[in-house]
C-alpha cells in the first residue's frame, strides 16, 4: 500500500467534548481580556464583513460568555491600507494581528499588545502559519531552496512559537492566568 499511514492521535489521549465541538483539553473560565495575535485570518479580509471575520464572532461570543465589555465596530473592522484593526483595544479585547504576519512577527505583535506584568485573566487567540507554509513552499519551488535549509527555517519558526507560548503562558507575566489557543484553520488530511 503506497498510502501514507494514518496519523496517531490515539497517543495524544484526546478528550472529545460531548458537545461534539472538539476535545476539552482546556477549561477556560474566568476570562478578563481577549488578545488576538496572528496574520489576515486572526484580524480579517475583505470582502467578508467585519461582523462576520471569525474575531469578531469570537469577540461576541466571548462576551456573552463571560460578561466582558464588548468591542466596538471600529475594532472590529480592518484598515485596508496597513491589514490591522482600526482600534487595537476596544472593551476588553485587543488585536495586535497583520495582514502578511509570519512567525518571526510574534514578538513585535506581543511587545505592541502586552506590557506585563498582565493583572488580567487573560485569553490569547492564535492564527498564525500560512504564510510561513507559503513561503516555505514558494522557496522550495520557484527558487530552489534545498529541503535542508527550508528545514532549518521550520526548525526556526518553531522556536519562534515555542518562545511566543512560553511568555503568554509564564506565571510572571500573568500572575491572574492566561490561556494560549491556537486556532488554526487549515486541513491538513490524514493521507491523500
Amino acid at each position: 500500500d503506497d498510502l501514507m499511514p494514518l496519523a496517531d492521535y490515539d497517543q495524544f489521549d484526546p478528550i472529545i467534548g460531548s458537545h461534539c465541538l472538539g476535545t476539552n483539553h482546556q477549561d477556560i473560565l474566568d476570562v478578563e481580556r481577549v488578545v488576538f495575535l496572528g496574520d489576515s485570518v486572526t484580524v480579517g479580509t475583505p470582502p467578508t464583513q467585519a461582523g462576520d471575520y471569525y474575531r469578531s464572532r469570537l469577540a461576541d461570543i466571548l462576551t456573552a460568555k463571560f460578561g466582558m465589555q464588548a468591542p466596538t465596530n471600529l475594532w472590529k473592522a480592518v484598515n485596508p491600507i496597513d491589514g490591522v484593526s482600526l482600534l487595537k483595544d476596544s472593551g476588553d479585547f485587543s488585536s495586535c494581528a497583520e495582514w502578511g504576519a509570519r512567525v518571526d512577527d510574534f514578538a513585535q505583535q506581543i511587545g505592541d499588545c502586552f506590557n506585563g506584568p498582565e493583572l488580567k485573566r487573560t485569553l490569547v487567540v492564535i492564527t498564525m502559519g500560512g504564510n510561513d507554509l507559503a513561503r516555505w513552499a514558494k522557496d522550495a519551488t520557484n527558487n530552489n531552496k534545498p529541503i535542508d535549509e527550508i528545514l532549518v527555517d521550520v526548525g526556526e519558526a518553531f522556536e519562534l512559537m515555542a518562545d511566543a507560548v512560553y511568555y503568554l503562558t509564564d506565571p510572571m507575566s500573568f500572575p491572574n492566568g492566561s490561556y494560549a489557543m491556537f486556532a488554526n484553520v487549515y486541513l491538513y488530511p490524514d493521507r491523500p
